[in-house]
């Protein structure tokens, strides 16, 4: 939203509470990645990304894989780090047909490989879900 100097420190603070949580450092870790990325730093972007994906990997909660997951696949296609992001969209492949969020993730993935048909299914699958209800519409549930 532009609101560069508020989500840095929203940032800061959630690092700061993360102390001696892993989970919320992994949060931590993801905000600041998001926070890279939109400031176009891409090489500590995608470091930061692979770090909460695999705290989110070591924990092996579908809702925090899925989280982690769709954001550092749509960084990964911008980088055009496409078997990277193959490899972190089969991750997720599993809840495409549960949840917004891998579905659509999934699309990008698939059109960035030129895989049009496939797209416009997972497409046709965000949509059913829900995906323009906005972020985790239909969540993901152990």
């Amino acid at each position: 939203s532009g609101r560069v100097d508020e989500a840095d420190a929203a940032t800061r603070a959630l690092r700061t509470s993360a102390e001696g949580d892993d989970w919320r450092a992994m949060i931590a870790t993801l905000a600041e990645a998001e926070q890279d990325r939109a400031a176009h730093r891409r090489e500590p972007a995608l470091e930061k990304f692979a770090h909460a994906m695999q705290s989110a990997e070591r924990y092996n909660v579908p809702e925090d894989l899925v989280a982690v997951a769709t954001s550092y696949l749509d960084a990964l296609i911008e980088a055009s780090q496409l078997d990277t992001a193959r490899a972190i969209g089969g991750r997720i492949a599993t809840w495409a047909e549960r949840d917004s969020r891998a579905a659509t993730a999934q699309a990008h993935l698939y059109r960035a490989l030129g895989r049009d048909d496939a797209a416009r299914k997972a497409e046709e699958n965000a949509a059913r879900l829900g995906a323009g209800a906005g972020f985790g519409a239909t969540p993901v549930h152990p």
